[in-house]
């Protein structure tokens, strides 16, 4: 499958890299050189993928990330962060803003394949079922990755759904952050604290009601319980 690549980063020579290391693999490549460009070209070719560089002048990437998660066409688009800086603190802030994965540079190209091929098969893998679930307050459709509360749409990134999809479809039993990374998350790649700052995004966006069904069970990981 011809996957349609959009990078964004100032730097020409990351592109060209991304390029010619992907190219091999027939996949398409795009570059934007700043972030209005990159919210531009987003919006335009709708990519399959974006990788996006954390530091770029005028405005940093994370905060283009940020703005592409509360776009209406743009919001559940891939992204894979790209920084210079290996820090838990700085991956912890990636996933944050709503950013899918989070890529070290430098970085060989054939590394960045395989996260964006991950990233994609988890998107079309079928992580959860079609279904419509419905629980106290909450309607999650497992078809359209869309979340209710009370029927206002609340808006999940892809790995935010999956996480609550899988909890509240296992109602009343406890999940590890073990078993929740290797559903949602690559787990070559990420830490149980990357769960942990996904469920506290999931707890905020739900409402103080709603974002109550999910309980912390301490040294073992999640539980979700719509009942009083």
């Amino acid at each position: 499958m011809r996957i349609r690549v959009l990078v964004v980063d100032d730097d020409p020579r990351v592109a060209d890299l991304v390029r010619d290391g992907l190219s091999r693999e027939e996949h398409s490549v795009a570059a934007a050189r700043d972030a209005d460009a990159g919210l531009e070209a987003a919006q335009r070719l709708q990519p399959d993928v974006i990788l996006l560089d954390w530091n770029m002048p005028g405005r940093a990437g994370i905060d283009v990330c940020r703005a592409l998660r509360s776009g209406e066409h743009t919001r559940s688009l891939p992204i894979i962060m790209l920084t210079g800086v290996d820090k838990t603190s700085s991956k912890v802030g990636a996933l944050d803003a709503g950013a899918d994965d989070y890529v070290t540079k430098p970085f060989k190209p054939e590394e960045l394949a395989a996260r964006i091929r991950a990233v994609l098969r988890r998107l079309g893998a079928g992580v959860v079922p079609s279904a419509v679930l419905k629980a106290g307050r909450l309607e999650l459709d497992g078809a359209g990755y869309s979340a209710k509360v009370d029927g206002r749409p609340v808006k999940l990134t892809t790995a935010e759904f999956e996480i609550l999809y899988l909890l509240a479809s296992r109602e009343g039993r406890p999940l590890t952050r073990e078993i929740l990374l290797e559903h949602v998350c690559p787990p070559e790649t990420q830490t149980p604290r990357t769960i942990d700052v996904h469920v506290r995004r999931i707890r905020e966006k739900l409402g103080p009601d709603a974002g109550a069904y999910l309980k912390t069970l301490h040294r073992v990981g999640y539980l979700f319980s719509s009942r009083d």
